[in-house]
């Protein structure tokens, strides 16, 4: 087992005697906690577990086997766990969005910026990206998809989100490739969550195209929650929240960008299309609450402890 960091030695020689011990998403913690502490060991877990050899394998299996429990936020990884440890206690629990802050446009009571705020005219056709900017969130393949897409039409790609914490915007847009004469490409960097609910409500389409797996995508709840038409790639525990029948749910391995570009044009020439979906998908969002999640989260939390 390999000495713990700093940070981890401090926080557990501060903790003392604790009944339960809640671990957030940190699987090279468990191994250490269950060591260190004789209490219940709850670990939560919101990411994939990745593994490219046998020894990573086996780590992944030695250190689920120190919690107690694993809430995992999606069926996917559920089955992923279950799949490296089959005796592992597992208990499913969406990620909740908070739905008196993310809502439709109709019921959305506070507007600090309009599109005016970001050189976008009222009738161009927007479609939002908002997560980290990297590889693996899909974000080059959707600027090369975009670039295709917006031939003779008024269209524009928002892209919301830095690369990391404290990236400077020049250094984030060199990153993803962007320069300030890219047609119709607006990349605004950082923009905190409490103004998000705004953001969403100026695109007409968000697009989630992420090549690795999702666990459980708070983007795609938000923009359910926002009733804002999504397109998501068959990625982790995605389809799940959209539901398997979802018509813009595309496969990831061959041809993603001419898929996006497929699907845009569905929405983009179809007004009708999109209104069924933003009404699809808010009733969709009543699933993962925050309300719900914390309910669920409780209710797991007290079986457990009691």
């Amino acid at each position: 087992m390999p000495i713990p960091n700093y940070y981890l030695r401090d926080v557990a020689n501060s903790i003392g005697y604790s009944k339960f011990i809640l671990l957030e998403n940190r699987l090279d913690y468990l191994q250490y906690c269950r060591k260190k502490f004789s209490s219940i060991i709850i670990f939560h877990l919101h990411n994939d577990i990745a593994y490219s050899s046998r020894r990573e394998l086996d780590n992944a299996y030695n250190s689920l086997r120190c919690a107690d429990v694993v809430i995992c936020v999606s069926k996917y990884i559920e089955d992923k766990v279950k799949s490296i440890d089959n005796n592992a206690r597992v208990e499913l629990c969406y990620n909740g969005v908070d739905t008196n802050l993310f809502m439709p446009a109709s019921k959305l009571r506070y507007t600090e910026f309009g599109r005016g705020s970001f050189g976008i005219k009222e009738d161009d056709f927007v479609i939002l990206f908002s997560g980290r900017p990297v590889e693996s969130k899909g974000v080059f393949r959707l600027v090369n998809a975009f670039l295709e897409f917006k031939t003779n039409k008024k269209a524009k790609l928002l892209i919301v989100g830095e690369k990391q914490f404290g990236a400077s915007l020049e250094n984030s847009k060199h990153d993803i490739r962007l320069n300030d004469g890219d047609d119709g490409i607006i990349y605004t960097g950082f923009i905190p969550h409490e103004k998000m609910p705004n953001i969403y409500q100026l695109a007409d389409v968000c697009v989630v195209p992420s090549i690795v797996e999702e666990a459980c995508s708070m983007t795609l709840m938000e923009a359910m929650a926002s009733g804002l038409p999504t397109i998501v790639t068959r990625s982790g525990g995605m389809p799940e929240l959209v539901g398997a029948d979802y018509p813009f749910i595309i496969d990831r391995a061959v041809g993603l960008e001419e898929k996006i570009v497929q699907s845009l044009n569905q929405l983009y020439f179809d007004l009708e299309l999109r209104k069924k979906m933003s009404t699809y998908l808010v009733k969709r969002s009543n699933y993962f609450t925050l309300q719900r999640f914390q309910e669920r989260f409780y209710d797991i939390l007290n079986r457990y402890l009691i």
